[in-house]
């Protein structure tokens, strides 16, 4: 997802609940954001599938499949849990026509975490061997709650 595609979302409501307030990295296929939830004030993370790859079936199927994986590993440990998906409707305006074009497009919304795990290896030493060894056994489990 582009910069430019990113500032589409900024201030949308996804489910009319989670407001998308900014864009905070991409991946293959996706934007993430930290938005807020207007129900409780809890921050979260809310992944887009991007306009590009919404047009494509195949990753739009790859991202309700991540969605329904992780609803099924919902409130198992070290995995980051899934807290609602739906369809949200964004405004593409088009030069020469008067009235955007909407577009519907897939979105998750996860729990938010502060850090991230790129950041973390950048800075590897100045974790501790013992914190290191903590962060790769809840990883190991992390991912034997996934198998």
């Amino acid at each position: 997802m582009e910069a430019n595609e990113a500032q589409l979302y900024i201030g949308i409501a996804a489910g009319g609940r989670y407001e998308i307030l900014e864009f905070r990295g991409r991946g293959n296929f996706a934007g993430v954001f930290r938005g807020v939830d207007q129900q409780t004030g809890r921050d979260v993370a809310v992944k887009v599938l991007s306009l590009r790859s919404s047009g494509t079936p195949s990753a739009v199927f790859e991202f309700q499949e991540d969605a329904r994986l992780l609803q099924l590993l919902s409130s198992r440990s070290n995995v980051v849990d899934i807290l609602d998906n739906g369809t949200l409707t964004v405004d593409i305006p088009v030069k020469g026509v008067p009235a955007p074009v909407q577009i519907a497009v897939p979105y998750m919304v996860l729990e938010f975490s502060v850090g991230s795990l790129d950041r973390l290896l950048l800075r590897r030493d100045q974790v501790s061997s013992r914190d290191r060894l903590v962060l790769f056994r809840a990883a190991a489990k992390g991912v034997h709650q996934m198998h």
